[in-house]
């Protein structure tokens, strides 16, 4: 029985570029998403949101998402 590496994103942080891949939004659509997940998270306008807290906030598979994005290693 051999052993497979597990898989992880190669990234944590969600970039607006990301969001737009996601919804297929334009730029000012993609940053008012993530404003909404960071506000929901707490978190303050310096402060970066994470993949995961996205994901978490809309509902969205984070497996999925990440294999959209590429994001496996």
């Amino acid at each position: 029985m051999s052993l497979q590496p597990q898989k992880f994103a190669c990234r944590l942080i969600l970039y607006t570029i990301d969001v737009i891949k996601i919804y297929e939004c334009s730029a000012s659509t993609a940053a008012r998403k993530i404003k909404e997940a960071r506000d929901h998270h707490k978190k303050q306008a310096h402060q970066d949101i994470s993949i995961k807290e996205f994901c978490e906030y809309f509902s969205i598979d984070y497996n999925e998402t990440i294999s959209l994005l590429n994001l496996w290693q």
